[in-house]
Protein backbone atom coordinates (compact mmCIF):
# COMPACT_ATOMS: atom_id res chain seq x y z
CA UNK A 1 0.00 0.00 0.00
CA UNK A 2 1.56 3.16 -0.78
CA UNK A 3 1.35 6.25 1.66
CA UNK A 4 0.71 9.89 0.41
CA UNK A 5 3.49 12.78 1.51
CA UNK A 6 2.70 14.07 5.14
CA UNK A 7 0.31 16.77 5.71
CA UNK A 8 0.97 19.99 8.23
CA UNK A 9 -2.05 19.44 10.68
CA UNK A 10 -3.22 22.80 9.81
CA UNK A 11 -4.16 22.11 6.01
CA UNK A 12 -5.94 19.30 5.95
CA UNK A 13 -8.70 17.06 7.21
CA UNK A 14 -8.54 13.18 7.21
CA UNK A 15 -12.59 11.99 6.19
CA UNK A 16 -13.39 8.06 6.53
CA UNK A 17 -16.63 6.68 5.09
CA UNK A 18 -17.67 3.40 4.51
CA UNK A 19 -18.34 1.60 1.23
CA UNK A 20 -19.64 -1.63 0.47
CA UNK A 21 -18.21 -2.56 -2.85
CA UNK A 22 -15.71 -4.65 -3.59
CA UNK A 23 -12.39 -1.75 -4.49
CA UNK A 24 -12.28 2.38 -3.53
CA UNK A 25 -9.43 4.50 -4.18
CA UNK A 26 -7.83 6.25 -0.92
CA UNK A 27 -7.21 9.59 -2.78
CA UNK A 28 -4.90 12.65 -2.03
CA UNK A 29 -6.28 15.98 -3.61
CA UNK A 30 -2.90 17.72 -4.44
CA UNK A 31 -2.43 15.00 -7.10
CA UNK A 32 1.17 13.54 -5.09
CA UNK A 33 -0.55 9.88 -4.69
CA UNK A 34 -3.40 8.04 -4.77
CA UNK A 35 -3.68 4.01 -3.22
CA UNK A 36 -6.39 1.41 -3.02
CA UNK A 37 -7.29 -1.01 -0.41
CA UNK A 38 -9.75 -3.74 -0.08
CA UNK A 39 -10.35 -5.10 3.73
CA UNK A 40 -13.35 -7.66 4.83
CA UNK A 41 -15.68 -6.16 1.89
CA UNK A 42 -15.68 -2.61 4.00
CA UNK A 43 -14.05 0.25 2.02
CA UNK A 44 -12.90 3.29 3.21
CA UNK A 45 -12.20 6.44 0.98
CA UNK A 46 -9.88 8.52 2.19
CA UNK A 47 -9.69 12.35 1.22
CA UNK A 48 -7.47 15.34 2.03
CA UNK A 49 -9.49 18.23 2.44
CA UNK A 50 -7.84 21.45 1.93
CA UNK A 51 -8.55 24.29 5.29
CA UNK A 52 -9.53 27.59 4.15
CA UNK A 53 -6.76 30.35 4.34
CA UNK A 54 -8.59 31.77 7.19
CA UNK A 55 -7.47 28.62 9.18
CA UNK A 56 -3.92 28.95 8.08
CA UNK A 57 -3.61 32.77 8.54
CA UNK A 58 -5.67 33.10 11.83
CA UNK A 59 -3.68 31.18 14.09
CA UNK A 60 -0.90 31.80 15.46
CA UNK A 61 1.00 31.06 19.12
CA UNK A 62 0.41 32.49 22.45
CA UNK A 63 3.45 31.97 24.89
CA UNK A 64 3.50 33.10 28.11
CA UNK A 65 6.07 35.36 29.10
CA UNK A 66 5.49 35.85 32.34
CA UNK A 67 2.38 35.81 35.22
CA UNK A 68 2.05 38.53 38.13
CA UNK A 69 1.53 41.72 37.04
CA UNK A 70 -1.17 43.65 39.21
CA UNK A 71 -4.16 44.85 36.54
CA UNK A 72 -1.50 45.72 33.97
CA UNK A 73 -2.34 48.82 31.39
CA UNK A 74 -0.09 49.09 29.12
CA UNK A 75 3.55 47.51 27.72
CA UNK A 76 5.95 48.97 25.81
CA UNK A 77 9.62 49.48 25.21
CA UNK A 78 12.92 51.70 25.43
CA UNK A 79 14.09 52.60 21.73
CA UNK A 80 16.75 50.50 20.55
CA UNK A 81 16.38 47.82 24.08
CA UNK A 82 14.29 45.20 23.81
CA UNK A 83 16.04 43.08 26.30
CA UNK A 84 13.32 44.79 28.69
CA UNK A 85 9.76 44.98 28.97
CA UNK A 86 8.08 48.27 30.38
CA UNK A 87 4.75 47.28 32.03
CA UNK A 88 2.08 49.80 33.85
CA UNK A 89 0.32 48.52 36.50
CA UNK A 90 -3.04 50.71 37.34
CA UNK A 91 -2.36 51.01 40.30
CA UNK A 92 0.61 53.55 39.28
CA UNK A 93 3.74 51.39 38.77
CA UNK A 94 5.93 50.56 36.03
CA UNK A 95 7.53 47.32 36.78
CA UNK A 96 10.26 45.88 34.35
CA UNK A 97 10.58 42.31 32.76
CA UNK A 98 13.96 41.02 32.00
CA UNK A 99 13.60 39.14 29.26
CA UNK A 100 16.95 37.68 29.36
CA UNK A 101 16.14 36.15 32.70
CA UNK A 102 12.07 35.59 31.80
CA UNK A 103 11.94 37.44 35.47
CA UNK A 104 9.91 40.64 36.95
CA UNK A 105 12.57 42.43 38.76
CA UNK A 106 11.17 43.21 42.26
CA UNK A 107 12.10 47.14 41.93
CA UNK A 108 9.84 48.83 40.19
CA UNK A 109 10.78 51.35 37.21
CA UNK A 110 8.63 54.29 38.76
CA UNK A 111 5.87 53.75 41.31
CA UNK A 112 3.65 57.09 42.26
CA UNK A 113 0.42 56.70 43.99
CA UNK A 114 -2.63 57.29 41.87
CA UNK A 115 -6.55 58.43 41.90
CA UNK A 116 -7.96 54.86 40.45
CA UNK A 117 -11.77 55.09 40.33
CA UNK A 118 -13.13 53.59 37.41
CA UNK A 119 -11.09 54.04 34.32
CA UNK A 120 -8.53 56.31 35.91
CA UNK A 121 -5.03 55.20 37.16
CA UNK A 122 -1.97 55.00 35.14
CA UNK A 123 -2.23 53.87 31.57
CA UNK A 124 -0.02 55.26 29.38
CA UNK A 125 4.08 55.67 28.77
CA UNK A 126 6.31 57.08 25.77
CA UNK A 127 9.99 57.09 25.62
CA UNK A 128 11.31 60.03 23.81
CA UNK A 129 13.38 59.02 20.74
CA UNK A 130 16.61 59.78 22.81
CA UNK A 131 16.01 57.77 25.66
CA UNK A 132 19.68 56.45 25.10
CA UNK A 133 20.64 59.74 25.50
CA UNK A 134 18.38 61.83 27.38
CA UNK A 135 16.84 59.20 29.73
CA UNK A 136 13.25 61.12 29.54
CA UNK A 137 10.24 59.30 29.15
CA UNK A 138 6.28 60.43 29.68
CA UNK A 139 3.52 59.19 31.32
CA UNK A 140 -0.07 59.94 31.53
CA UNK A 141 -1.48 59.17 34.76
CA UNK A 142 -4.18 60.46 37.46
CA UNK A 143 -2.08 60.59 40.54
CA UNK A 144 -3.32 60.99 43.87
CA UNK A 145 -2.20 64.29 44.55
CA UNK A 146 -4.37 65.64 42.14
CA UNK A 147 -6.71 63.28 40.29
CA UNK A 148 -6.88 65.09 36.55
CA UNK A 149 -5.58 63.35 33.42
CA UNK A 150 -2.20 64.58 33.72
CA UNK A 151 1.20 64.40 31.35
CA UNK A 152 4.10 64.25 33.24
CA UNK A 153 7.61 64.57 32.33
CA UNK A 154 10.44 62.29 34.10
CA UNK A 155 14.58 61.21 33.63
CA UNK A 156 15.60 57.58 34.35
CA UNK A 157 17.81 57.74 37.35
CA UNK A 158 21.51 58.48 37.12
CA UNK A 159 23.03 55.54 38.59
CA UNK A 160 20.61 53.14 37.43
CA UNK A 161 18.76 52.52 34.45
CA UNK A 162 16.35 50.09 35.72
CA UNK A 163 14.90 53.03 37.93
CA UNK A 164 13.50 55.81 37.07
CA UNK A 165 13.71 59.47 39.34
CA UNK A 166 10.76 59.93 40.92
CA UNK A 167 12.13 63.23 41.88
CA UNK A 168 12.11 64.78 38.43
CA UNK A 169 8.32 64.54 38.15
CA UNK A 170 7.29 67.55 35.79
CA UNK A 171 3.85 68.38 35.37
CA UNK A 172 3.69 69.09 31.53
CA UNK A 173 -0.27 69.14 30.85
CA UNK A 174 -3.47 68.63 32.88
CA UNK A 175 -6.73 67.92 30.93
CA UNK A 176 -9.93 69.35 32.92
CA UNK A 177 -12.61 67.14 34.00
CA UNK A 178 -13.25 63.61 36.15
CA UNK A 179 -10.83 61.55 35.21
CA UNK A 180 -13.15 58.43 35.91
CA UNK A 181 -14.64 57.57 32.30
CA UNK A 182 -13.41 57.91 29.23
CA UNK A 183 -9.83 58.80 29.68
CA UNK A 184 -8.00 57.55 26.56
CA UNK A 185 -4.42 58.19 27.94
CA UNK A 186 -1.91 56.72 24.81
CA UNK A 187 0.58 58.59 24.07
CA UNK A 188 3.35 57.93 21.41
CA UNK A 189 6.33 59.93 19.16
CA UNK A 190 5.76 60.24 15.62
CA UNK A 191 8.17 58.37 13.52
CA UNK A 192 8.49 61.07 11.44
CA UNK A 193 8.84 64.50 13.09
CA UNK A 194 8.90 63.74 16.97
CA UNK A 195 6.03 65.29 17.95
CA UNK A 196 4.15 63.70 20.88
CA UNK A 197 0.70 62.64 20.31
CA UNK A 198 -2.11 62.08 23.54
CA UNK A 199 -5.48 60.84 23.14
CA UNK A 200 -8.10 61.80 25.52
CA UNK A 201 -11.32 60.80 25.60
CA UNK A 202 -14.25 62.92 26.24
CA UNK A 203 -15.00 62.21 30.07
CA UNK A 204 -18.93 62.29 30.04
CA UNK A 205 -20.82 60.77 33.19
CA UNK A 206 -19.67 62.28 36.61
CA UNK A 207 -20.46 66.13 35.99
CA UNK A 208 -23.33 66.76 38.28
CA UNK A 209 -26.25 67.56 36.77
CA UNK A 210 -25.36 66.60 33.21
CA UNK A 211 -26.75 63.23 31.34
CA UNK A 212 -24.22 60.94 29.80
CA UNK A 213 -23.52 60.72 27.57
CA UNK A 214 -24.86 64.44 26.17
CA UNK A 215 -22.25 66.89 27.21
CA UNK A 216 -20.24 67.22 23.99
CA UNK A 217 -17.30 67.37 24.28
CA UNK A 218 -15.96 65.71 21.59
CA UNK A 219 -17.74 68.82 19.24
CA UNK A 220 -16.36 71.25 21.38
CA UNK A 221 -13.33 73.44 20.36
CA UNK A 222 -12.75 74.73 23.66
CA UNK A 223 -12.44 71.70 25.23
CA UNK A 224 -9.46 69.24 25.17
CA UNK A 225 -12.05 66.29 26.09
CA UNK A 226 -12.57 64.24 23.02
CA UNK A 227 -9.54 65.20 20.97
CA UNK A 228 -6.58 63.52 19.87
CA UNK A 229 -3.19 66.41 21.06
CA UNK A 230 -0.38 67.11 19.35
CA UNK A 231 2.71 68.71 21.27
CA UNK A 232 5.98 69.66 20.69
CA UNK A 233 8.23 68.14 23.81
CA UNK A 234 11.76 68.35 25.04
CA UNK A 235 14.25 67.44 27.71
CA UNK A 236 13.23 70.65 29.40
CA UNK A 237 10.31 73.25 29.90
CA UNK A 238 6.67 73.43 28.86
CA UNK A 239 5.16 71.86 25.61
CA UNK A 240 4.73 73.91 22.60
CA UNK A 241 2.25 74.12 19.71
CA UNK A 242 3.71 72.51 16.70
CA UNK A 243 3.39 75.67 13.94
CA UNK A 244 1.21 73.16 11.89
CA UNK A 245 -1.45 72.04 14.52
CA UNK A 246 -5.02 72.97 12.77
CA UNK A 247 -6.08 75.43 15.40
CA UNK A 248 -2.88 77.62 15.84
CA UNK A 249 -4.57 80.65 14.74
CA UNK A 250 -7.74 80.44 16.09
CA UNK A 251 -10.91 78.76 16.26
CA UNK A 252 -9.90 76.20 19.01
CA UNK A 253 -7.58 74.77 21.46
CA UNK A 254 -4.29 75.21 19.42
CA UNK A 255 -2.78 71.80 20.76
CA UNK A 256 -6.13 70.14 19.05
CA UNK A 257 -4.73 67.80 16.23
CA UNK A 258 -8.22 65.80 15.52
CA UNK A 259 -11.38 65.43 17.37
CA UNK A 260 -15.01 63.82 17.83
CA UNK A 261 -13.85 60.97 19.83
CA UNK A 262 -14.87 59.14 22.34
CA UNK A 263 -12.57 57.23 24.01
CA UNK A 264 -9.63 56.27 22.23
CA UNK A 265 -8.03 53.88 25.15
CA UNK A 266 -5.05 52.72 22.15
CA UNK A 267 -3.17 53.76 19.31
CA UNK A 268 -0.05 53.35 17.16
CA UNK A 269 2.02 54.34 14.20
CA UNK A 270 2.48 51.92 11.51
CA UNK A 271 6.54 51.65 11.64
CA UNK A 272 6.61 51.46 7.39
CA UNK A 273 4.17 53.45 6.60
CA UNK A 274 3.38 56.26 9.45
CA UNK A 275 0.25 56.10 9.54
CA UNK A 276 -1.97 56.39 12.72
CA UNK A 277 -4.70 54.15 14.31
CA UNK A 278 -6.63 54.07 17.24
CA UNK A 279 -9.74 51.68 18.52
CA UNK A 280 -12.12 54.52 19.96
CA UNK A 281 -14.36 52.52 22.66
CA UNK A 282 -18.08 52.95 21.69
CA UNK A 283 -21.02 53.71 23.91
CA UNK A 284 -24.14 51.05 23.96
CA UNK A 285 -23.81 49.56 20.33
CA UNK A 286 -20.56 49.80 18.37
CA UNK A 287 -16.92 49.82 18.42
CA UNK A 288 -13.99 51.37 16.00
CA UNK A 289 -10.87 51.74 14.22
CA UNK A 290 -9.81 54.97 13.42
CA UNK A 291 -7.08 55.73 10.61
CA UNK A 292 -5.39 58.70 9.98
CA UNK A 293 -3.15 59.05 6.68
CA UNK A 294 0.85 59.44 7.39
CA UNK A 295 0.30 63.24 5.20
CA UNK A 296 -3.01 64.19 7.16
CA UNK A 297 -2.56 68.04 8.09
CA UNK A 298 -4.86 67.32 10.72
CA UNK A 299 -8.31 68.54 11.91
CA UNK A 300 -10.38 65.77 11.49
CA UNK A 301 -13.56 65.07 12.90
CA UNK A 302 -14.35 61.17 13.32
CA UNK A 303 -17.68 62.02 13.98
CA UNK A 304 -18.83 61.17 18.24
CA UNK A 305 -21.08 62.02 19.51
CA UNK A 306 -23.22 62.87 16.09
CA UNK A 307 -22.16 58.92 14.65
CA UNK A 308 -20.86 55.37 17.23
CA UNK A 309 -19.31 54.18 14.86
CA UNK A 310 -21.60 54.34 11.92
CA UNK A 311 -24.80 54.19 13.57
CA UNK A 312 -26.36 57.66 13.58
CA UNK A 313 -27.06 58.44 17.72
CA UNK A 314 -29.99 60.43 17.65
CA UNK A 315 -28.48 62.81 20.14
CA UNK A 316 -28.85 65.98 18.41
CA UNK A 317 -26.87 68.02 20.88
CA UNK A 318 -26.41 71.61 19.69
CA UNK A 319 -23.95 72.53 17.96
CA UNK A 320 -22.87 69.54 16.66
CA UNK A 321 -22.91 68.13 12.98
CA UNK A 322 -25.36 66.95 11.83
CA UNK A 323 -26.02 63.18 10.60
CA UNK A 324 -24.73 63.12 6.53
CA UNK A 325 -22.39 65.90 7.47
CA UNK A 326 -19.55 64.95 4.54
CA UNK A 327 -17.02 66.48 6.78
CA UNK A 328 -17.14 63.69 9.43
CA UNK A 329 -14.63 60.94 8.92
CA UNK A 330 -15.83 57.65 9.14
CA UNK A 331 -14.43 54.58 10.67
CA UNK A 332 -11.96 52.62 9.22
CA UNK A 333 -13.94 49.26 10.76
CA UNK A 334 -16.51 49.10 13.26
CA UNK A 335 -18.52 46.31 14.93
CA UNK A 336 -21.87 45.57 16.62
CA UNK A 337 -21.94 45.10 20.24
CA UNK A 338 -22.37 41.42 21.18
CA UNK A 339 -21.06 37.70 21.98
CA UNK A 340 -19.54 37.21 18.22
CA UNK A 341 -17.11 40.59 18.86
CA UNK A 342 -16.97 42.33 22.17
CA UNK A 343 -17.87 45.39 23.46
CA UNK A 344 -14.93 47.23 24.32
CA UNK A 345 -12.22 47.91 21.35
CA UNK A 346 -8.73 47.32 22.10
CA UNK A 347 -6.49 48.97 19.48
CA UNK A 348 -3.46 47.29 18.45
CA UNK A 349 -0.51 47.56 15.60
CA UNK A 350 0.21 47.25 11.66
CA UNK A 351 2.66 43.78 12.15
CA UNK A 352 5.60 44.30 10.79
CA UNK A 353 7.54 41.62 12.58
CA UNK A 354 9.48 38.38 10.87
CA UNK A 355 7.73 35.85 13.06
CA UNK A 356 4.45 35.88 11.62
CA UNK A 357 5.09 36.58 7.81
CA UNK A 358 1.37 35.59 6.85
CA UNK A 359 0.31 38.74 8.84
CA UNK A 360 2.66 41.41 7.51
CA UNK A 361 1.21 44.49 6.76
CA UNK A 362 -1.83 43.32 8.55
CA UNK A 363 -3.58 45.70 11.29
CA UNK A 364 -3.66 43.58 14.97
CA UNK A 365 -7.31 44.51 16.73
CA UNK A 366 -8.77 43.00 19.97
CA UNK A 367 -11.82 43.28 22.47
CA UNK A 368 -11.17 43.83 26.06
CA UNK A 369 -14.75 41.71 26.92
CA UNK A 370 -14.35 39.03 24.47
CA UNK A 371 -10.93 38.37 24.74
CA UNK A 372 -11.03 37.51 20.85
CA UNK A 373 -8.05 39.23 18.38
CA UNK A 374 -8.64 40.13 14.69
CA UNK A 375 -6.61 41.09 12.05
CA UNK A 376 -7.83 43.55 8.92
CA UNK A 377 -6.11 43.03 5.88
CA UNK A 378 -6.26 45.87 2.88
CA UNK A 379 -7.32 48.47 4.80
CA UNK A 380 -9.37 51.39 3.54
CA UNK A 381 -9.65 49.29 0.37
CA UNK A 382 -12.87 47.82 -1.26
CA UNK A 383 -11.24 44.56 -0.87
CA UNK A 384 -10.82 44.96 3.03
CA UNK A 385 -11.23 42.25 5.09
CA UNK A 386 -11.47 41.22 8.72
CA UNK A 387 -9.98 37.42 9.71
CA UNK A 388 -10.44 36.20 13.28
CA UNK A 389 -6.91 35.18 15.04
CA UNK A 390 -7.20 31.94 16.72
CA UNK A 391 -4.00 32.01 19.45
CA UNK A 392 -2.97 28.86 20.42
CA UNK A 393 -1.81 28.49 23.91
CA UNK A 394 0.18 25.26 25.47
CA UNK A 395 -3.23 25.19 27.87
CA UNK A 396 -5.60 24.28 24.56
CA UNK A 397 -8.61 25.23 26.45
CA UNK A 398 -7.53 28.79 27.56
CA UNK A 399 -8.11 31.74 25.73
CA UNK A 400 -7.14 35.46 26.35
CA UNK A 401 -9.56 36.97 29.06
CA UNK A 402 -9.63 41.13 29.33
CA UNK A 403 -7.23 42.17 26.59
CA UNK A 404 -6.10 45.40 28.04
CA UNK A 405 -3.53 46.43 25.75
CA UNK A 406 -0.95 45.03 22.97
CA UNK A 407 2.13 46.23 22.81
CA UNK A 408 5.69 46.21 19.94
CA UNK A 409 9.06 45.88 20.66
CA UNK A 410 11.62 47.69 18.03
CA UNK A 411 11.43 44.66 15.68
CA UNK A 412 7.80 44.63 15.21
CA UNK A 413 7.32 41.67 18.23
CA UNK A 414 3.51 41.88 19.41
CA UNK A 415 2.67 41.68 22.71
CA UNK A 416 -0.29 41.29 24.68
CA UNK A 417 -1.46 42.11 28.27
CA UNK A 418 -4.34 40.64 30.69
CA UNK A 419 -5.89 43.43 33.02
CA UNK A 420 -7.18 40.63 35.36
CA UNK A 421 -5.33 37.51 35.10
CA UNK A 422 -1.76 39.20 35.29
CA UNK A 423 -0.45 37.87 32.43
CA UNK A 424 1.65 38.99 29.37
CA UNK A 425 1.99 37.08 26.24
CA UNK A 426 3.75 37.54 22.79
CA UNK A 427 2.48 36.01 19.74
CA UNK A 428 4.54 33.98 18.01
CA UNK A 429 4.50 31.27 15.52
CA UNK A 430 1.95 28.70 15.95
CA UNK A 431 3.11 25.60 17.40
CA UNK A 432 5.10 23.21 14.76
CA UNK A 433 2.96 21.58 12.61
CA UNK A 434 2.93 17.78 12.86
CA UNK A 435 1.89 15.49 10.42
CA UNK A 436 -0.77 13.21 9.89
CA UNK A 437 0.26 10.12 7.48
CA UNK A 438 -2.77 7.77 6.32
CA UNK A 439 -1.12 4.81 7.40
CA UNK A 440 0.05 2.50 8.90
CA UNK A 441 -3.60 1.75 9.46
CA UNK A 442 -6.12 -1.73 9.49
CA UNK A 443 -9.87 -2.38 9.76
CA UNK A 444 -11.18 -5.08 12.09
CA UNK A 445 -13.83 -7.54 11.33
CA UNK A 446 -16.30 -5.34 13.20
CA UNK A 447 -15.91 -2.38 10.96
CA UNK A 448 -13.52 -0.39 12.73
CA UNK A 449 -10.69 1.85 11.46
CA UNK A 450 -7.48 2.02 12.99
CA UNK A 451 -4.74 4.96 12.13
CA UNK A 452 -1.31 5.28 13.91
CA UNK A 453 -0.94 8.85 14.75
CA UNK A 454 2.57 10.81 15.07
CA UNK A 455 4.55 11.32 17.73
CA UNK A 456 3.84 14.88 19.32
CA UNK A 457 6.31 16.32 22.25
CA UNK A 458 3.62 18.23 23.63
CA UNK A 459 1.44 15.96 24.37
CA UNK A 460 -1.66 17.67 23.85
CA UNK A 461 -5.16 16.41 23.00
CA UNK A 462 -4.32 16.30 19.12
CA UNK A 463 -7.40 14.97 17.53
CA UNK A 464 -10.41 16.25 16.19
CA UNK A 465 -13.38 14.73 14.61
CA UNK A 466 -16.40 16.59 12.82
CA UNK A 467 -19.59 15.29 10.58
CA UNK A 468 -19.86 18.59 8.82
CA UNK A 469 -16.78 20.57 8.70
CA UNK A 470 -18.52 23.38 11.25
CA UNK A 471 -18.78 21.40 14.23
CA UNK A 472 -15.27 19.79 15.69
CA UNK A 473 -15.18 18.21 18.96
CA UNK A 474 -11.90 16.81 20.79
CA UNK A 475 -12.08 12.88 20.39
CA UNK A 476 -12.56 11.94 23.72
CA UNK A 477 -9.86 10.36 26.16
CA UNK A 478 -7.26 10.69 22.50
CA UNK A 479 -4.28 12.38 23.68
CA UNK A 480 -0.82 12.02 21.87
CA UNK A 481 2.60 11.23 23.63
CA UNK A 482 4.13 8.76 21.69
CA UNK A 483 2.06 8.25 18.78
CA UNK A 484 -0.56 6.07 19.83
CA UNK A 485 -3.17 4.22 17.46
CA UNK A 486 -6.74 5.91 17.87
CA UNK A 487 -9.46 3.87 16.57
CA UNK A 488 -12.98 5.45 15.60
CA UNK A 489 -16.06 2.97 14.54
CA UNK A 490 -16.97 4.10 10.70
CA UNK A 491 -20.07 1.98 10.25
CA UNK A 492 -22.18 4.20 11.01
CA UNK A 493 -23.61 6.03 7.97
CA UNK A 494 -22.35 9.67 6.73
CA UNK A 495 -18.63 11.01 6.77
CA UNK A 496 -16.89 11.42 9.35
CA UNK A 497 -13.99 14.04 9.26
CA UNK A 498 -10.69 14.45 11.58
CA UNK A 499 -8.48 16.95 12.43
CA UNK A 500 -5.20 18.32 14.09
CA UNK A 501 -5.48 20.31 16.63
Amino acid sequence: MGAPEPLSCRSGYLKTGTDQMTSRQFTFNRGASTIEITANSIIIAFTIWAVSPFACVAEVGATRLVSGFVQPTYVTVAPGDDSRLFVIEKAGSIRIFDRSRGKILSEPFLSIPQFTVSEAGMVGLAFAPDFWRSGVFYVTHTPASSPMPTLTRFHVSAGDTNRADPTSAEMILSIEGTPALHMGGWIGFHPDNGLLYLTVGDGDGLYPGLDYPHEGHAQNLKTLRGKILRLQVEATGPYTIPADNPFIAGGGRPEIWSYGVRNPWRGSFDRLTHDYFFGDVGNNAREEIDMEPAGSSGGRNYGWSTYEGTLDTGFNLPGNPTPGDPSLIPPLFDYIHGSNWGSAVVGGYVYRGSDLPELTGQYLFGDYTSGRLWCMKDRGTPSQTITEIRPLFSDRSRRFHHISSFGEDNIGRVFVLEFNDGDLFQLTPPPSAVSLQLGPFSITQDGRFHVQTPQSESGLTLLQVSSDLKAWVDVPGYTTGSGEEFSDNITREGARFYRLR
